[in-house]
């Protein structure tokens, strides 16, 4: 077997072989989120306690 050749197990093979296709590359973010990164960094934005907490300053009601 050819992942066996190349000393890998078959997911290994597989994986090695995909990057090679579908190369990952990272994108630089756009001008709203380096915005919100910047905001975010300087004590902006909102901080929530738990989900729920999140939901509600959302503006969004659970149980509908």
């Amino acid at each position: 077997m050819l992942a066996e050749k190349a000393h890998m197990n078959l997911s290994e093979f597989i994986l090695s072989y995909l990057r090679m296709d579908f190369p990952v590359k990272a994108k630089a973010p756009n001008k709203k989120t380096l915005s919100a990164m910047k905001e975010a960094e300087e004590g902006g934005g909102i901080e929530c306690d738990s989900i729920e907490d999140f939901w509600e300053k959302m503006g969004i009601d659970r149980s509908a």
